[in-house]
């Protein structure tokens, strides 16, 4: 942007921030670019209301040592799965 200053450039506000306008789905268009989704944003305001709780049939439980083993074995089923850059390293050892 300083060199487009220094260069005399005028910079201006984009004419919309959604990209409805022509002038930007042309821009993009004309690169080559193809819409496929849209993300809408929404959000909720808290506040004072108490937190749910869980959906019908289904209990909440404190993490007791006798779940490590299938807590154990569902994450090294879904580790792959996720999007990380680096492995996970587990802290501790394996449940016997």
């Amino acid at each position: 942007m300083r060199a487009q200053s220094a260069q005399g450039s005028q910079l201006r506000e984009p004419p919309s921030q959604d990209g409805d306008d022509a002038e930007s789905l042309g821009f993009v268009l004309r690169r080559g670019f193809v819409e496929i989704a849209r993300d809408v944003e929404q959000v909720r305001e808290l506040g004072d209301e108490e937190p749910p709780g869980p959906p019908a049939g289904i209990a909440l439980s404190e993490l007791e040592p006798e779940h490590l083993e299938g807590v154990y074995a569902v994450a090294v089923e879904a580790t792959p799965d996720m999007a990380i850059s680096a492995a996970i390293e587990a802290a501790g050892r394996r449940p016997a």
